[in-house]
């Protein structure tokens, strides 16, 4: 069984790849909303404010580069599936068909997260104009703008790390099939804050007999690339499964 002692080594060195992506991420969002919600509270007092202004007010701030710079990570990623490959023996050789395909999630999740920082643009100006209509102290302005943008700035975070890991998944998928794998196991921890999906996936009799990918389909809340429901953060994953 693939459960070996490498293998655990090599996806905890992937998690940690990740982890650290957002940790990075999160503290250049941390600074950033400081900063944010004091301008925003600023441009409340002028009264001139719309959507262009604060999209502006973002890229000013570093939005695009610590987004960028997370995103990054799919290279890295991409050379741990590489050394992940070698661990449970499987030829690493994409076809240019594959490489297509990445290279057009990259562009997806490149435009994504573009969309999201209109939303908050957008988000935060009607914020800005609801303020300035309302008696608050510049103190509570800032306050709200800090605790609105910090909610946002967090949803990103985990979109970030779920694009990084469906990345990551999506990558050695398209390695096992140009391999012929037909049988994998899930792997990942057993500990406190496993999901209910995860650990009866690990519970399975498929552990035994080896998952296809019809049993995968079949089976309640697991998903190859997403791994168990809610999916978001999962950190268990299909691996080749055998000696």
């Amino acid at each position: 069984m693939p459960t070996t002692e490498n293998i655990q080594k090599a996806l905890k060195k992937k998690d940690k790849l990740i982890s650290a992506a957002i940790a990075e991420l999160n503290a250049l969002f941390d600074k950033m909303g400081v900063q944010f919600s004091n301008a925003v509270a600023r441009i409340v007092g002028t009264g001139e404010f719309d959507v262009a202004k604060i999209r502006k007010l973002l890229e000013s701030l570093g939005y695009d580069e610590a987004v960028t710079q997370a995103l990054a990570k799919f290279d890295d990623l991409l050379k741990e599936s590489e050394k992940f490959s070698a661990t449970v023996g499987v030829n690493f050789v994409f076809s240019a068909e594959n490489e297509l395909k990445l290279q057009n999630i990259i562009a997806l999740k490149a435009q994504l997260f573009s969309s999201f920082k209109d939303f908050i643009a957008t988000d935060m100006a009607n914020f800005a104009a609801e303020s300035a209509l309302s008696q608050n102290t510049f103190a509570n302005i800032v306050a709200g703008a800090r605790e609105l943008i910090g909610s946002q700035f967090r949803h990103i975070e985990t979109e970030v790390h779920t694009a990084l890991t469906t990345f990551d998944r999506t990558s050695k998928l398209m390695l096992y099939d140009q391999a012929g794998i037909k049988k994998f196991f899930y792997a990942g921890p057993e500990d406190k804050v496993t999901r209910d999906t995860c650990r009866a996936a690990l519970d399975s009799k498929f552990q035994q007999t080896g998952w296809t990918m019809a049993d995968i389909a079949a089976f309640p809340g697991i998903d190859f690339v997403l791994g168990g429901s809610p999916f978001f953060n999962c950190r268990h994953e299909f691996v080749p499964f055998g000696e």
